[in-house]
């Protein structure tokens, strides 16, 4: 039996990994904290609906965010979460983020070294445990987890029906707004469809045996095609200090379920957004299945999904991927107009991305000398000189170019800004990795990016 001292040791030296945590070796969990040791990163909101948790837990209090933490009532309301009654949702948090490096406890599948990859909103309820919450409860959980900006939502809950198609109601909403939804598969060997797990656009977690060589015997399997496995079998985790001890450490159990297999995937899901917030929900659930390790039958088979899951190969793909929104050209109708009062001419300039062409917003600096519609109709007011700008980007009023080579009378050069706005994140952090394109008569595009991208020369297309 281990002592107090000894499982200390899981701490002390990130490289360290005892048998006891065998489940983040299982899905190279190490390794991706290393690679993104060295590469740009970002903190990632993750809510867990769940029972709650202990709030000031030693291995969670510094990743929780108090604030934000709440319980739903059974009549949805809004209500400060109690601290000290969510044995689940402590233990589920745990396995996302308990604190590395801190000398005491566990470390969480994405604490990565510095703890700097996740920020934990609890959702609990008024209700005991994580699979008694009603749906109507968490249906409310949800619309809160999207109100604050959440990237990333785990329910290690479930049930046989969706009642009146909330659930499925729900993920639709947490999808549409960014959010990846990870589920439990269910704890009855079974292949019914259970609810939220078989949801369409869900990513449902199966839990493997203590080898990670095949399916718990406790797990469901089958259901709708969104499966994964992880490791779910006497997962040693944090709970509430007033529950008990694990091996004379108080506040630490081992559990099994596919609870516990769902928040390695949910920790999955935040490291990959972690180094590359832009990506959608779809996109994440796509790197998530297509890194997994082949179990069982090839390719996807019911007892265990796409495989278990490769958590460094999902991060360095991740990484590597360029988004939807990089630009790839840019087209201008014209390099410049001269007008008189009353005169009208139009333009066009449009920004070529992976994902489609996209449009322009127009406006000119000082309406009073020439002013510009959003089909780009340019109309000259009085005499004088300006500019007029097109710009593409969440907000058309931030931070424009200024370009000082004016030419005299009224002709309009040309300014065009691209910027990347990562939803839920501080824009002043990000300023490093934003993408930039800036657009004159007289000058070449530059295209700025961050470390993983390249800079690019384009010329303007007129």
């Amino acid at each position: 039996m281990k002592t107090s001292n000894d499982m200390e040791k899981i701490k002390k030296k990130i490289g360290y990994i005892p048998q006891e945590l065998y489940y983040l070796n299982a899905v190279n969990a190490p390794e991706a904290w290393e690679f993104i040791k060295g590469v740009p990163h970002e903190k990632i909101r993750v809510g867990i609906i769940d029972t709650g948790a202990q709030l000031d837990n030693p291995d969670l209090e510094n990743v929780i965010n108090k604030d934000l933490s709440v319980r739903i009532t059974c009549d949805g309301i809004i209500a400060p979460l109690k601290g000290d009654n969510g044995l689940h949702g402590t233990h589920v948090s745990g396995i996302v983020a308990a604190q590395a490096n801190n000398e005491i406890g566990v470390a969480g599948t994405a604490s990565a070294e510095n703890n700097d990859l996740i920020e934990l909103v609890e959702i609990g309820s008024d209700t005991g445990t994580g699979n008694s919450l009603s749906a109507f409860v968490i249906y409310k959980a949800v619309l809160y987890a999207i109100d604050n900006n959440v990237r990333v939502i785990n329910m290690s809950l479930g049930g046989a029906t969706d009642p009146d198609n909330i659930f499925q109601s729900a993920v639709d909403l947490a999808i549409n707004s960014g959010c990846v939804v990870v589920c439990a598969a269910g704890n009855e060997n079974s292949s019914d469809y259970a609810y939220p797990s078989d949801c369409s656009g869900v990513l449902s977690v199966i839990a493997l045996d203590e080898s990670c060589q095949g399916k718990a015997s406790y797990s469901n399997y089958g259901g709708t095609d969104n499966k994964v496995s992880a490791p779910g079998t006497g997962i040693l985790s944090t709970i509430p200090e007033s529950f008990g001890e694990f091996n004379f450490l108080r506040g630490y159990e081992q559990l099994s379920g596919t609870s516990m297999a769902t928040p390695v995937v949910t920790a999955e899901a935040a490291m990959i957004l972690s180094v590359n917030p832009t990506l959608t929900s779809t996109a994440v659930k796509e790197i998530i299945y297509k890194t997994c390790t082949d179990m069982g039958d090839t390719g996807y088979d019911k007892n265990s999904g796409y495989g278990i899951v490769n958590i460094c190969d999902a991060v360095k793909t991740a990484y590597n991927t360029p988004t939807t929104d990089m630009p790839t050209s840019v087209s201008l109708s014209s390099s410049g107009v001269t007008l008189v009062k009353g005169d009208t001419c139009k333009i066009s300039a449009s920004v070529k991305t992976l994902g489609q062409n996209k449009g322009v917003y127009y406006h000119t600096e000082d309406n009073g000398i020439a002013k510009v519609s959003q089909d780009g109709t340019i109309t000259g007011v009085s005499d004088g000189e300006t500019k007029l700008l097109a710009t593409f980007g969440e907000n058309m009023t931030k931070n424009y170019y200024e370009d000082t080579d004016l030419i005299n009378g009224v002709t309009y050069t040309y300014t065009l800004k691209l910027f990347t706005e990562y939803r839920g994140v501080e824009y002043s952090r990000l300023r490093q990795r934003l993408l930039w394109i800036i657009l004159t008569t007289t000058r070449l595009i530059q295209i700025s990016a961050s470390a993983k991208l390249p800079v690019l020369s384009l010329q303007t297309t007129v």
